[in-house]
């Protein structure tokens, strides 16, 4: 009798795996009867509709039915410890590992789609309320923050609304951050004033005011306008606006087309407007600039 091959010895011993070596001998190891299953699932096992049926039977006789498992803070830290920095397949072993990565991939990408959500819109609406003004750093923490923002950033890199998320929503989106943009762009002017130091003009102005002692306020807010901004000297006492403008950036002779709008919109509001050139105000002496003001304050 031939030596048998490793396949016929499986088929005729079951549970025991034989080795031969190159002298001839033959070895018989016991080995686990589950030896056969290895890496296999158990509709590979025992087939698609035994497994069910073994599922169905498991599922109903679980000790666990209705219930939700509850895990103690300390058992939860062992576990994060023990399984941080580890993939599936470190986890669960290669197959299972493989299974629930692929898994995962579909569950995130059906979520983002709004297809067999994941989540209720109850805890999303809770989700979304607890992340609500935090950075996404402050959420998952500083190094894996870093590592989905930079995922995010390749991702997103040279891509339009339109292929992140379609026509009708690009659309809503655009519209909404042009207006939250318009409105930040004007809070943001309230507060800063530009330019930071005032005009070799403005500063001639503003003492000939003082000589002639008139009060003023400089680059006061008017916010009474549609287009809102800051003018260069505001006299609260004769409801006039002065305004010092340069020749070059404001265009003289013809002026600026947001300047004749501004201008229109401070009188429609019962406003009276001087405007100044910057050449005018170069050699203009005091007295020639109080007959201006009485001119305009009639």
């Amino acid at each position: 009798m031939g030596v048998p091959s490793l396949e016929t010895v499986k088929t005729r011993f079951g549970s025991l795996d034989i080795f031969i070596e190159e002298s001839g001998f033959i070895f018989r190891v016991p080995v686990n009867p589950m030896y056969q299953f290895k890496g296999k699932t158990l509709v590979e096992r025992v087939g698609k509709e035994k497994a069910e049926a073994m599922k169905k039977k498991m599922k109903e006789n679980s000790f666990l039915k209705g219930k939700t498992r509850i895990f103690s803070k300390e058992t939860k830290e062992k576990m994060s410890k023990v399984r941080k920095g580890k993939k599936y397949e470190e986890i669960y072993g290669l197959i299972r590992g493989k299974k629930l990565r692929q898994l995962k991939k579909e569950q995130i990408v059906n979520g983002f789609n709004d297809k067999n959500k994941i989540t209720s819109d109850k805890t999303r609406q809770k989700m979304s309320k607890a992340k609500k003004g935090k950075s996404v750093e402050e959420i998952w923490g500083e190094e894996r923050g870093k590592q989905i923002r930079e995922k995010w950033s390749k991702r997103l890199k040279n891509k339009t609304y339109e292929e992140l998320y379609g026509k009708e929503k690009a659309e809503e989106l655009k519209l909404r951050h042009s207006v939250t943009m318009k409105q930040g762009i004007k809070d943001e002017r309230i507060v800063i004033i530009c330019p930071k130091q005032d005009t070799t003009i403005e500063i001639k102005i503003q003492k000939y005011l003082e000589i002639l002692g008139i009060e003023y306020f400089t680059h006061k807010y008017m916010k009474e306008i549609e287009h809102s901004y800051r003018c260069d000297i505001l006299i609260p006492s004769l409801n006039l606006v002065i305004e010092t403008d340069g020749d070059h950036w404001h265009k003289y002779p013809i002026g600026n087309d947001m300047d004749h709008i501004r201008t229109k919109e401070l009188i429609e509001k019962g406003f009276k407007v001087l405007r100044l050139w910057e050449f005018e105000i170069r050699k203009m002496t005091i007295e020639q600039f109080n007959k201006k003001l009485n001119e305009v304050s009639k």
